[in-house]
């Protein structure tokens, strides 16, 4: 049986949409369905249910899920524990904030084997990948729901308003929040989980409605607000040193309780002991990083 298939079919079947599919797994949309109609062939029945551009479940597709599921899950464990070069595999999968901002550090500390590689992902595809077998240990910036998955928190940060700073005193008041977000647009990064929790303490502190424009990295996000363009909330630790260098400005936002940013390890229920083993040193790095860091304005 086709294992690229396999991690298709699986994708597919969370997603339920062969266009997204295709777009996580790199693949054309025909080469998606290509693949799926060769393992129905090869199973002898329907997986999904077709009305037009949708696809669901078929009952034999549910039925057929936790053992793919499982036979990648065996598959990555079996690579993974395999000898090359007598070092163990490790498949990572971040998105792009924890793997700019952390991973460096943390992975300058491992000295890893070669054969380790690195997917970087937006947030929300990262338990997908490790559901899916394509990575052993995922890095999200928020807590994953999926009842098959396990996640470990490992560091929290402050969320900030951040403002291009406009050349003046740095001793003068910061400039007004409600101002600011009604006159200019905010540029949003992350999970969605995150955006919502930020709209509704904007809400509740009865500031002006957001006019967000969410963008697919946090390094634009942050650049288009230091260009001026408009406000953008953003993790401490991506503009902790356009603070110090005082190219940024954070905004106070009285009487708004920010969510916090997290960072967490994603993890299969039954991991690969490379990915458990990683899993607790990254937990000790991040607990002293956590214990070190600096204080936010």
């Amino acid at each position: 049986m086709d294992t690229s298939a396999l991690r298709t079919f699986v994708i597919a079947a969370r997603t339920e949409s062969f266009r997204r599919t295709a777009a996580l797994r790199y693949l054309s949309q025909a080469t998606v369905t290509q693949q799926i109609k060769r393992l129905e062939a090869e199973l002898g029945t329907a997986l999904f249910d077709r009305r037009g551009r949708t696809v669901r479940l078929s009952a034999a597709g549910r039925a057929f899920l936790p053992r793919a599921e499982r036979v990648l899950r065996e598959l990555s464990a079996a690579v993974a524990e395999g000898p090359r070069g007598g070092a163990a595999l490790l498949r990572i999968a971040s998105s792009p904030h924890v793997a700019r901002v952390f991973l460096a550090g943390l992975l300058a500390r491992e000295a890893p084997p070669q054969g380790w590689t690195l997917s970087v992902l937006p947030s929300d595809d990262v338990p997908q990948a490790v559901r899916a077998g394509e990575a052993d240990i995922g890095f999200a910036r928020f807590r994953p729901l999926p009842p098959d998955l396990q996640s470990r928190f490992l560091y929290e940060d402050d969320l900030l308003l951040i403002a291009a700073h406009d050349g003046l005193d740095l001793e003068r008041e910061p400039p007004d929040a409600a101002e600011l977000l009604a006159r200019l647009p905010l540029f949003t990064y992350g999970p969605a989980a995150t955006w919502v929790a930020v709209e509704e303490a904007v809400r509740r502190a009865g500031l002006p409605a957001l006019r967000p424009m969410h963008v697919t990295q946090v390094d634009i996000a942050k650049q288009f607000a230091l260009d001026g363009f408009g406000v953008a909330i953003l993790p401490f630790a991506a503009v902790r040193q356009d603070l110090a260098f005082g190219s940024a400005l954070a905004v106070p936002l009285p009487g708004v309780a920010l969510p916090r940013d997290g960072v967490y390890a994603v993890l299969a229920q039954d991991p690969t002991p490379p990915a458990e083993q990683f899993a607790g040193r990254a937990a000790a790095w991040f607990s002293l990083r956590a214990a070190g860091r600096p204080q936010r304005p």
